[in-house]
């Protein structure tokens, strides 16, 4: 994860100065006043201050680094009252925080730029989302908003079938048995042309916040690498199959629109994909921009071959049917 630092208040005042720029005695002593006061109002930052100084540095460190401790302590308070959601976040460069570390060469404290909790929550769940057909920065934001608006006065109850799903993955992320089958839905928005995608990527998000790894995969990108003419690209796509047939818990977005390939492609990637989730056990969602019964999809796609009748089977038992009747409220 970068370091790069924010160019603060205090840089950016520097760069105006001439080069032999000196702060005054009184305003040095009002500064240093000014980081007593924030240390005093601020115990759990004195703590991590008062070691470096007294265990580190020497009798000049306060001294050297009332600037810096300033800037420490004001970015330290505005995570104290941090509203719980990066969104949120009014700072320049959000999800990071300033940290105090002791430079013996110059005996002061200097600030380090460093992930909150929040973030490296953030980072480690969409670290999880593999294969990722879409932006893993999507997801969150979807999800983050999604979830706010659940939350936001009777939402969840005018809501009620995206409440229902979102609730559902909840429960089962916390109590998920990879030895264990589970049928998924097939999730399909009746008053809108996103909500069934974005309820998807909510729900990716809250497995691989419980820490089980999801594979979110559009359906017609995947299936074009298998007939790309660059034969790396279509080995980058077998590869990817292997994973989604491993994943614990797999997103497949728009499942309708295939584009346009052969029989064995369809015979060994569609109904072996689906063969292999059921076989295992393993958890699958889908999306389509229809209302048609993802089996009746599945038939439609394999008709002419000798496997339709057996992958409608393995998609009936493979997903639940879910329509999603909410008007989106965000």
């Amino acid at each position: 994860m970068s370091k790069e630092k924010e160019l603060t208040a205090f840089e950016e005042l520097a760069k105006s100065m001439p080069e032999n720029f000196e702060i005054n005695d009184s305003d040095r002593e009002h500064l240093e006043d000014e980081v007593r006061q924030l240390m005093m109002e601020n115990i759990r930052a004195k703590i991590t201050i008062q070691p470096l100084i007294e265990k580190q540095g020497t009798p000049n460190t306060f001294r050297n680094s009332s600037g810096s401790l300033y800037e420490y302590l004001v970015d330290n308070q505005i995570c104290i009252n941090c509203p719980g959601r990066l969104s949120q976040c009014p700072k320049k460069r959000t999800g990071y925080q300033l940290y105090p570390v002791y430079d013996k060469d110059r005996d002061e404290i200097k600030t380090e730029l460093r992930e909150c909790q929040l973030q490296h929550e953030k980072e480690v769940a969409i670290s999880l989302i593999d294969p990722c057909y879409t932006s893993r920065e999507a997801v969150y934001r979807k999800q983050d908003h999604l979830l706010a608006t659940l939350r936001r006065g009777d939402n969840a109850k005018k809501m009620h079938d995206t409440a229902e799903v979102v609730i559902h993955a909840l429960k089962l992320s916390q109590n998920f048995d990879k030895e264990k089958m589970y049928k998924g839905y097939h999730l399909r928005s009746i008053n809108s042309q996103t909500l069934d995608r974005d309820v998807m990527m909510a729900i990716t998000y809250i497995y691989t916040k419980a820490g089980l790894k999801v594979g979110y995969v559009n359906c017609f990108n995947f299936f074009a690498a298998l007939v790309d003419k660059d034969w790396l690209v279509q080995d980058e796509a077998k590869r990817v199959y292997q994973k989604m047939c491993k994943v614990p818990v797999l997103m497949l977005e728009n499942l309708n629109t295939l584009p346009n390939v052969n029989d064995e492609i369809l015979i060994t990637y569609l109904f072996g994909l689906l063969t292999e989730r059921r076989k295992a056990g393993k958890i699958t969602y889908c999306t389509t921009s229809t209302s048609v019964k993802v089996a009746t999809l599945i038939y439609a796609k394999l008709k002419n071959l000798s496997c339709v009748k057996e992958a409608q089977d393995l998609a009936e038992a493979i997903f639940e049917e879910k329509d999603i009747k909410d008007f989106d409220l965000r």
